[in-house]
């Protein structure tokens, strides 16, 4: 975690043979960001409409989803926030098993 910051990371990887990947949420111009040699992968669609080019990336990936915070204070909240965690998390399963 970062000093001053409440921001988990995280270790995954997509195979039992791959290696770890450290993932955290990170503005854009944090240091840690590679500068050149990597995929944008634009999750909402102001993000892909107002970010067209993004500085080093190899190539971009607009994969939009439906803010889940349009359940908030609702009943279905968790049922919302879990159905796009499992979406984006499947998604993302999918596009490195193409990357390996």
């Amino acid at each position: 975690m970062k000093t001053g910051e409440n921001n988990p990371v995280y270790q995954l990887n997509y195979s039992a043979s791959s290696k770890q990947i450290r993932c955290f949420s990170w503005k854009y111009s944090d240091p840690e960001n590679p500068q050149s040699g990597f995929a944008a992968i634009m999750n909402c669609s102001l993000a892909d409409k107002n970010c067209p080019v993004i500085p080093g990336a190899n190539f971009r990936i607009a994969v939009p989803y439906q803010d889940p915070k349009i359940s908030d204070g609702k009943p279905e909240e968790a049922k919302t926030y879990d159905e796009c965690c499992f979406q984006i998390a499947t998604e993302m399963v999918f596009v490195m098993g193409l990357a390996r």
